[in-house]
């Protein structure tokens, strides 16, 4: 039985925090670009945020963000369980002409060079960066290959991995035909003489307060009024949980107030207070945890740094499938700046980008 995440929220429940987000500590995602300065505001269209939709073929699964950038990541067979394969490859490329692509690896090592990749027992690549990555138009060359072959055999310092190809041509060509090169020259698996119309969407821009000031205190009497609030599911014998408070900016302050725990998922809820007002539930342009429709959003192994609200609700503990998002406050509502994802439970963790964005702060 294929080991699927979704929807999310059914295996959240089940599941505090054993694996690090693929977000860096303290930082901000790297595909979202950040500025200081101040644009006219007209900039900010407050788009909704529409990330792109995950596709599984077998054993790879593909997905593209919002500007038309697009990744296929192989999975581990079923039948492996927790024994995955040393490396993990991904075959990664840029919208528009010429499309660069990339050749990656993940797992268990670190494929260093020099990388040998022998197709169906014959070698087609041997090099890679320093930082293992296969890149221009070797790394098209291989990923057409590979879209032909059946297994891929990757050897770096001593060790291997054998990897299935089979549902990557599929994968390919659902990335073609996303990024609008299908039947095109520039098409990885099935090219014509159809035009290549690629293209860079448009990226959102966002923007964003630094954040500044004093956050306003949490006395426990205050949690406890909004753990009620909020419906938070606490019973007698569960762990202690900190609350805690950040200063967003504009005399604003976030609250993450704790509202469970599972196996390895921690589940806070997330309260704004403004100048005059009292305290609410954050207002959250985007689905996040349990909330469907981010009215009365639950957040998951959340963490607030540097003004970026992170989240990380993981699939299970192995942290090879889950959503992990990045937030920004806007001045009214905390905005969707990243997300990145893995539906599929099957030993990767190079999750996919599906929405990305430039903030610009003020």
């Amino acid at each position: 039985m294929t080991r699927t995440l979704f929807p999310l929220a059914l295996a959240i429940l089940a599941t505090g925090c054993n694996a690090p987000p693929p977000f860096a500590e303290n930082a901000m995602p790297a595909n979202v670009a950040i500025a200081q300065e101040t644009p006219d505001p007209a900039m900010d269209a407050a788009v909704a945020p529409r990330p792109g939709e995950l596709k599984t073929f077998r054993d790879w699964t593909v997905g593209c963000d919002n500007v038309g950038g697009c990744k296929a990541v192989a999975l581990a067979p079923e039948e492996a369980m927790d024994d995955w394969p040393a490396f993990l490859p991904a075959i990664e490329r840029d919208p528009g002409r010429p499309g660069l692509v990339r050749l990656s690896f993940t797992g268990q090592a670190d494929a260093t060079p020099p990388i040998t990749l022998t197709l169906d027992g014959r070698q087609i690549a041997r090099g890679g960066s320093t930082d293992g990555i296969f890149e221009g138009s070797d790394a098209r060359r291989i990923a057409e290959a590979m879209a032909q072959g059946q297994r891929l055999r990757i050897d770096s310092n001593g060790v291997t991995a054998a990897i299935s190809l089979s549902g990557l041509a599929a994968a390919l060509r659902y990335l073609d035909d996303v990024q609008g090169r299908d039947g095109s020259p520039g098409a990885l698996v099935e090219k014509g003489n159809g035009n290549d119309n690629s293209a860079a969407g448009p990226l959102p821009m966002i923007r964003a307060l630094s954040p500044s000031g004093d956050a306003a205190p949490l006395p426990s009497d205050l949690v406890a009024r909004l753990q009620r609030q909020a419906g938070c599911e606490l019973y007698e014998g569960a762990p202690v949980l900190e609350s805690s408070s950040h200063a967003l900016g504009g005399g604003a302050t976030l609250a993450l107030i704790a509202c469970g725990a599972g196996a390895y998922n921690i589940v806070t809820a997330p309260f704004v207070l403004t100048a005059g007002a009292d305290w609410r539930p954050a207002p959250i342009d985007a689905p996040s945890g349990f909330g469907e429709d981010g009215s009365s959003p639950m957040l998951v192994n959340a963490d607030f740094a540097d003004g970026v609200l992170t989240t990380y609700a993981k699939g299970r503990g192995l942290g090879d499938c889950g959503v992990t998002q990045a937030f920004v406050w806007d001045g009214t509502r905390l905005r969707l700046s990243e997300q990145t994802e893995m539906r599929e439970c099957r030993g990767n963790v190079d999750y996919i980008t599906t929405w990305r964005t430039r903030v610009v702060r003020r």
